[in-house]
C-alpha cells in the first residue's frame, strides 16, 4: 500500500488545526496588562559578544590612565604599523617571509577582537626576529618596554581569548 493515500491522518491535523486560533504577537503585546498569563522569557545575553565586549570596550577604560596609554598607544601603533605593511605590500610580506621562515604574521580582523590578540600573541613569538622585521618594514623597533607590555597584554587577555575560541568554534 502507499503511504501517501492514506488520508485519515490527514483528517485528524486538519481538525487540530482549526482548534488554533492565530494572533500578531504585536496584538498579544499591546494588550498585556498586569493580569494576563503571558510574560517574555527572561533576556540572556550571548557569552561571547560579552566577553568580547570585556576585552574591547571595558578594556579601553584603562586608557584613561596617562602612563597605561601612552604605553598601549606607543605599542600598538608599532603593531599596527608591520600589519599593516604586511597586509597591503606583496613585497613587505615576502621580505618578512625570508625573515620569519617557519611563521608567517597575523594581521588582525576588525570584527572579531581574538583576532588582535592572536596577532599580537603571533609577534611575541617571533620577538627574537621582530628587530629584522622592522629593519626591513623600515618601521622603528619596538623597545624592551613595549614588548614587556604586550607580553603582559598576552598574560591577561589569553584566558579571555581560549574562552572566545571555544565559544565561538564549531564543536
Amino acid at each position: 500500500p502507499d503511504s501517501y493515500s492514506d488520508t485519515s491522518d490527514e483528517e485528524e491535523e486538519d481538525e487540530a488545526v482549526e482548534d488554533i486560533t492565530v494572533m500578531p504577537v504585536s496584538d498579544i503585546l499591546v494588550n498585556v496588562d498586569s493580569d494576563c498569563d503571558v510574560y517574555l522569557p527572561p533576556h540572556n545575553r550571548c557569552a561571547a559578544h560579552t566577553l568580547n565586549l570585556i576585552a574591547t570596550t571595558d578594556a579601553d577604560k584603562a586608557l584613561s590612565e596617562k602612563s597605561y596609554s601612552r604605553i598601549y598607544h606607543t605599542s600598538f601603533a608599532k603593531c599596527q604599523a608591520v600589519w599593516n605593511a604586511v597586509h597591503r605590500s606583496s613585497k613587505a610580506a615576502d621580505s618578512v617571509k625570508a625573515i620569519c621562515i617557519d611563521k608567517i604574521i597575523i594581521c588582525p580582523c576588525p570584527t572579531r577582537w581574538n583576532s588582535k590578540f592572536d596577532a599580537v600573541h603571533r609577534l611575541l613569538e617571533l620577538v627574537d626576529k621582530l628587530p629584522a622585521v622592522c629593519d626591513a618594514l623600515n618601521i622603528s623597533r619596538f623597545k624592551p618596554t613595549e614588548i614587556d607590555f604586550l607580553r603582559e597584554y598576552d598574560m591577561a587577555m589569553q584566558p579571555v581569548a581560549s574562552t572566545l575560541d571555544i565559544l565561538q568554534g564549531d564543536k
